[in-house]
């Protein structure tokens, strides 16, 4: 497999995670055969595990594989089997990845733009021109990223994990939620979900300097 295709691995094995996007048969198929071309003697049960099927179903799409010339198979013992891609089927995968890979920017791309007018739209409504993020996560990121090209000044980071002091995100320095004074902004946005009630808590013991507390 080339080096792109093992990079990949790992974000495809994720898509049968994400709760909004169904799985479908091109998914599943490639997923199969990534995990054929990483372990040849991969066991039935694996394999489906792998693309979140049933063992019958997974044996449906081998025997797809087979038939189809993108895989041969050898008996190891009389229980067990070896698979290998063939030409065509390394070809195949890889131009599956590939097509993969390009819908995931695609909707990358789409989910930012959303993600960047429902927060402009958020931020328009609270009269906010100068921002603070609190905390440094991945959703702040998001955020960040969302906000790049937009009107908004986000003047820095606060996060509680010393850890994260004095680190970059995207340009911004990360800074001690003490420092929300120095950063002069029009309101603190809470970048979490699952630790908002603690985040607004810290809040709560910060002079806010008249910034308001924006929740997603």
């Amino acid at each position: 497999m080339s080096s792109y295709a093992g990079v990949l691995r790992g974000l495809v094995q994720e898509a049968r995670n994400l709760g909004f996007l169904k799985p479908t048969a091109s998914l599943r198929k490639m997923l199969l055969l990534s995990e054929l071309n990483r372990q040849p003697r991969a066991s039935q049960r694996s394999l489906a595990a792998c693309a979140g099927i049933s063992v019958s179903v997974a044996n449906e799409y081998l025997s797809g594989f087979l038939d189809g010339g993108l895989a041969t198979r050898r008996s190891i013992n009389q229980r067990d089997y070896a698979y290998a891609l063939t030409r065509e089927g390394q070809a195949y995968l890889t131009d599956q990845l590939l097509r993969y890979l390009r819908e995931v920017f695609v909707l990358s791309n789409s989910a930012r733009a959303e993600i960047a007018l429902y927060l402009e739209g958020l931020l328009r409504r609270e009269n906010v021109s100068r921002l603070a993020v609190y905390p440094a996560g991945d959703v702040a990121e998001s955020i960040l990223d969302a906000l790049e090209n937009s009107d908004i000044d986000i003047a820095g980071i606060l996060d509680d994990d010393r850890g994260r002091q004095g680190m970059t995100l995207h340009g911004h320095d990360v800074l001690a939620g003490k420092h929300l004074a120095d950063l002069s902004v029009d309101a603190v946005l809470v970048a979490t979900y699952q630790h908002r009630e603690a985040i607004l808590s810290r809040l709560e013991a910060i002079e806010l300097h008249g910034a308001k507390v924006v929740c997603l």
